[in-house]
């Protein structure tokens, strides 16, 4: 894939995350070797050096924001909201309610600026934020993408007869990411799994769902209306649930069927989303079955293990200007 041509230097498309996330560097790269320019900027650095300005009340708003790169909000074209942090607060603040001030003001000086700007997202921090888990299962169901049966609850006795119902052909996972470690779908496990039920469940709802078992999983990077999928064949993995935990499994480039590729498009713009990476199964009759979709999804495994052109399709997107300016 050829990258696109960068109308100006003057526009620039601002990446936000950890300075050391290798999607964000690599895409960076791709950027500027088509002639535009990026920069990262790592929220979790800003209390520890950065030097920030935004004024108003004049004829234009100016905002500057100095870190690692200097930013001149007036110059951000585009915002990838790949992976912001918490910022990191530091040691000499050591009252627990003063932390979580610093954070907070940060968070609406940074926030409020970036939102106040005229900029494209990549995605949309209400629509990146709000598509829960829950909410793109009932959008998928919608737009006609099958879903396994599924049971959001903390309610132990529910679960038992939900497991009890599907002959413990059962997997379970958490409703969101708790930073800083994975935590990964695992299958029902009685003597493991049932112990827990009565202590744990009743603290935080988890997800259960029926085992879709089949010929193996689907992940699908989707940029813009581009679709890259990749087949990982269950029948050479480790893990028969999660593929995310075996890479040596066999992955191959994969073309999905026309009308599913159409309805996860669909489901994108339900969403509000411009980016995300889906997770599918494939049941023994062939069909795609949506599981989740992660607006900020890893891809660079995809393209290293497939050679699918998923990062320079990712460098276009942000240099294109096609994204939407805010969520449907």
């Amino acid at each position: 894939m050829n990258l696109v041509t960068a109308g100006t230097v003057s526009e620039v498309i601002l990446i936000i995350a950890d300075q050391d996330d290798v999607h964000s560097r690599h895409v960076k790269s791709l950027i500027e070797t088509a002639g535009g320019a990026a920069c990262i900027l790592d929220f979790a650095r800003l209390a520890e050096s950065a030097r920030f300005s935004h004024a108003l009340g004049s004829r234009t708003d100016t905002g500057h924001l100095v870190s690692k790169e200097s930013v001149d909000f007036a110059q951000v074209q585009t915002i990838w909201l790949r992976r912001p942090a918490m910022v990191a607060v530091p040691g000499a603040v050591t009252d627990d309610a003063a932390r979580t001030f610093v954070r907070h003001e940060w968070s609406a000086a940074i926030n409020g600026m970036a939102m106040s700007h005229d900029v494209r997202w990549v995605n949309h921090p209400f629509a990146q934020n709000a598509a829960s888990k829950p909410l793109q299962l009932h959008w998928a169901q919608k737009v006609g993408l099958p879903i396994p049966e599924t049971l959001i609850t903390n309610d132990p006795q529910l679960v038992r007869e939900f497991v009890r119902r599907h002959d413990d052909r059962v997997v379970h996972k958490a409703l969101t990411d708790p930073g800083g470690r994975l935590i990964d779908t695992r299958a029902w496990d009685k003597s493991r799994d049932d112990a827990y039920l009565d202590a744990c469940l009743p603290i935080a709802p988890g997800i259960f769902q029926r085992h879709v078992q089949g010929r193996g999983d689907v992940r699908s990077a989707i940029i813009g209306s581009e679709v890259f999928s990749v087949f990982i064949d269950s029948r050479t993995s480790r893990s028969t649930v999660d593929s995310r935990l075996d890479l040596d499994a066999a992955y191959t480039a994969h073309e999905l069927p026309e009308r599913t590729a159409c309805m996860l498009r669909e489901l994108m713009a339900r969403l509000g989303l411009v980016f995300g990476v889906v997770d599918l199964k494939v049941d023994a009759d062939g069909q795609h079955v949506f599981l989740e979709v992660n607006p900020q999804g890893q891809f660079l495994f995809m393209e290293i293990l497939t050679r699918l052109p998923i990062s320079a399709a990712m460098a276009n997107f942000l240099l294109s200007g096609t994204v939407s300016k805010a969520a449907g």
